[in-house]
């Protein structure tokens, strides 16, 4: 559908991984599986992802929580100065932006 100037609420497993929503925000529960988003300037934020994340976006915020004992890889692609937070980190991250990241990792 599109998802164009709308926002999308998905819990549980995901049965796509590429999302483009456009100018709407993105928030996912539970991602179980590797998942590519596309934002432009609205907010993603993916609480207990479970397998490798990937966001690209231009303006808006990133907000992802690993789910625990996870060790799955996070790439963020932000083209200004757009936030960064991510939190349950075991593995490998690749953040560019111009804005703030604030990250947290598995002790």
């Amino acid at each position: 559908g599109n998802l164009n100037k709308m926002s999308k609420e998905l819990t549980g497993s995901v049965a796509t991984s590429l999302i483009d929503c456009g100018n709407g925000s993105v928030y996912i529960k539970n991602c179980y599986a590797d998942i590519k988003i596309t934002a432009k300037q609205n907010d993603v934020k993916i609480d207990n992802a479970y397998e490798n994340v990937e966001v690209q976006s231009a303006t808006g915020s990133t907000n992802v929580n690993f789910a625990d004992g996870v060790n799955k890889k996070l790439t963020v692609k932000n083209s200004s100065n757009g936030s960064v937070s991510a939190t349950n980190i075991q593995s490998t991250i690749n953040i560019e932006t111009n804005g703030t990241v604030k990250l947290e990792f598995v002790k």
